[in-house]
């Protein structure tokens, strides 16, 4: 293609139709681009009755959304997804493309670049405007080395790192246009087909949609040490319990309170960071916390120099006068 311009968001929807909180973080992030490029924002939404959130889209800042709309788009799949994405992007001819780095834009994007012949930069956690083009910042090697990839053919293609964005806000009222995509998809030809969804069963707040978290590593040593961070957490707020892959592997807690690199991505406004040491692969998970407040004995541990404020000293005296004073503050 020639001429490209604008950057072409593929938002994401549950079965449900509601948007994800992922298309309101691309959006924040398009939004950048667009006015360094002085170039409009056009975004995708693929699925089965999606049409009724256009406006939703619009409202988050897009100028246009691009609608496939069908009943094979109820659930994703590749065979189905790839065709109604590119023939999008036929349409829109966009300069970048944006996809979340969620399980479908993992699977997706590669296939995309791949029929579009460009290339793509995976788990992006930074993108910017240098000299007209596109650049994009990833983690590589466990969150020790920060990369810089740019894209020598048009549409540069990225995904992006949940919460490395924080979600654009609805604007009721903006204008723009609705377009309506056909994918020219013969259903006949689809060869792969949506088995069964299963929702994971979460009691309280999800880990993502908190906005504290208490997290606690190896050093806490137990179970028993994992009671007290749900002592703390039932005092706060919009609060619940992470926990690092090594505290996981313990069998200090469930698998599925994992936070780093391999397991959940969060952003909460305070962070709580107990007996862990802050390791790079954790700290992938966790690095866009407004607030890190850390309790570590080791003083040279490296959760210190990632935190705003820091406690030296054995959680096992620091965090039960810590529960006891929060709990005088939340009684007023």
């Amino acid at each position: 293609m020639a001429g490209e311009s604008g950057i072409l968001v593929i938002g994401e929807t549950g079965v449900d139709g509601t948007l994800r909180s992922i298309t309101n973080e691309m959006i924040t992030a398009a939004q950048g681009l667009s006015a360094d490029l002085g170039e409009p924002i056009s975004a995708a939404l693929i699925g089965s009755g999606v049409s009724a959130r256009a406006q939703d889209v619009i409202d988050l800042g897009a100028d246009t959304v691009y609608v496939v709309d069908g009943e094979q788009f109820t659930n994703y799949l590749n065979e189905t997804y790839t065709p109604a994405v590119i023939a999008v992007a036929q349409q829109a001819n966009p300069r970048i493309i944006l996809i979340g780095h969620t399980p479908n834009g993992r699977d997706l994007g590669p296939y995309l670049a791949v029929r579009l012949q460009t290339g793509i930069a995976s788990d992006t956690s930074g993108l910017n405007i240098v000299d007209g083009q596109l650049q994009a910042a990833r983690s590589v090697a466990g969150g020790q080395f920060r990369q810089v990839v740019s894209f020598p053919k048009m549409p540069a293609i990225a995904t992006v790192h949940m919460k490395a964005y924080d979600g654009a806000e609805s604007q009721g009222g903006r204008s723009g246009q609705v377009v309506n995509v056909d994918a020219g998809l013969d259903a006949s030809t689809v060869r792969s087909r949506f088995v069964k969804h299963e929702d994971a069963q979460v009691e309280g707040i999800r880990l993502e949609d908190a906005s504290i978290v208490v997290t606690g590593g190896r050093g806490m040593g137990d179970k028993d040490g994992f009671d007290e961070l749900y002592k703390l957490s039932t005092l706060l707020p919009a609060a619940t319990v992470g926990a690092t892959r090594a505290a996981t592997d313990s069998g200090y807690c469930e698998q599925d309170l994992m936070i780093g690199i391999t397991g959940r991505v969060v952003s909460p406004d305070l962070y709580f960071a107990i007996a862990l040491s802050g390791a790079s692969q954790h700290m992938a998970g966790c690095s866009g916390s407004k607030n890190i407040v850390a309790i570590n004995r080791d003083p040279e541990a490296n959760i210190f120099t990632e935190s705003r404020f820091g406690v030296v000293g054995d959680y096992k005296q620091v965090l039960p006068a810590l529960i006891e004073e929060v709990g005088k503050l939340m009684e007023g």
